[in-house]
């Protein structure tokens, strides 16, 4: 009977996480909507105007030649300035007025992912796992929408509850996956070979990775002009406040204290658990790595790399639990 009692308990609380899952994802995606074209990142510009080319009839490559040049006046002139085309070939049969809707999906993917990553810490952990997760998808919608590095996201995580559960072979094609919207993930890929006893679909996963960066590259290198602009890496100076900037949800206090909380606590988490839960002995480099590249960048964006995967070990800082159920 106690059993049984503790299962129905169980599923309740997993119907609660769901509707806060649910409730989180339509706030998020109604920022976005509330926002629309009204306001846009320099970067969210450069990819609308890519999309709308491509869908009058451009390819991928022109288009974002385009679209650069209306930014900076000239080309780019390095591959980094050219992102993979999987989120772009995927949008372009979306009509303008549906992206803000289908990112929706993918804020709903990622609290998902964050919440499941957490979830075997007890009902609490996922929705403390939930509510960080959650915040962070607010944070991204008004202008990070069309950042590669937000679709990318959920596959990143999927492919980490995958190597938790010893499945190598999905968990390396899902950071691949992850891989083909935006390259850092690829960090995922290279600490599987290295981390993971299976070490066979790692390097799969690698090398279908490298067959489609040289399509990419051979493609894209005709595009490039010698002559044109590139905006640095740590092009912004690395104050004490952009630091704390570039790890939270928000430019409100509370955000700001949320986000340099919940990085340490993230942190300790990963620590705690990384001999014991498969997903986090990759997950604590990949972080760790990640935030470091984000500071020495100074993109805010990279954050949504790392962060839907950091806030799910959150409460693994401050819990009892040793070892994922």
């Amino acid at each position: 009977m106690g059993q049984l009692t503790a299962i129905g308990a169980r599923r309740w609380a997993d119907a609660g996480a769901l509707v806060l899952i649910v409730g989180l994802t339509v706030i998020a995606t109604l920022i976005g909507l509330r926002t629309g074209f009204s306001r846009l990142d320099v970067d969210e510009a450069v990819y609308r105007r890519t999309l709308l080319e491509m869908q009058s009839g451009k390819g991928y490559y022109a288009a974002t030649r385009d679209a650069l040049v209306a930014k900076e006046g000239r080309g780019p002139s390095q591959i980094r300035s050219v992102r993979p085309p999987t989120m772009f070939v995927l949008l372009r049969w979306v009509p303008a007025r549906g992206w803000r809707w289908a990112v929706g999906l993918v804020f709903l993917a990622t609290i998902v992912g964050s919440w499941r990553l957490a979830r075997p810490g007890g009902s609490v952990a996922g929705v403390a796992a939930i509510a960080l997760s959650g915040l962070w998808m607010m944070a991204y919608s008004p202008f990070l929408f069309l950042h590669s590095e937000v679709w990318g996201a959920p596959l990143l995580l999927a492919g980490l509850l995958a190597v938790r559960r010893g499945n190598d072979r999905a968990g390396a094609a899902l950071i691949a996956g992850a891989t083909f919207f935006r390259e850092l993930f690829g960090l995922g890929l290279l600490l599987g070979l290295l981390l993971r006893p299976r070490r066979r679909p790692w390097a799969v996963g690698l090398a279908g990775v490298f067959a489609g960066a040289l399509v990419h590259v051979a493609l894209a290198q005709r595009i490039l002009d010698p002559h044109g602009h590139e905006a640095r890496f740590g092009n912004e100076h690395r104050t004490l406040r952009y630091l704390v900037d570039l790890v939270s949800p928000g430019r409100v206090p509370l955000l700001l204290a949320i986000g340099v909380v919940s990085l340490a606590l993230g942190l300790v988490g990963l620590a705690r658990l990384w001999r014991m839960d498969a997903a986090a002995t990759l997950a604590f480099p990949f972080v760790a790595a990640m935030v470091g590249l984000t500071v020495w960048s100074t993109r805010v964006y990279w954050s949504a790399v790392w962060a839907p995967v950091l806030v799910a070990y959150v409460p693994s800082a401050v819990s009892r639990a040793r070892r994922p159920c």
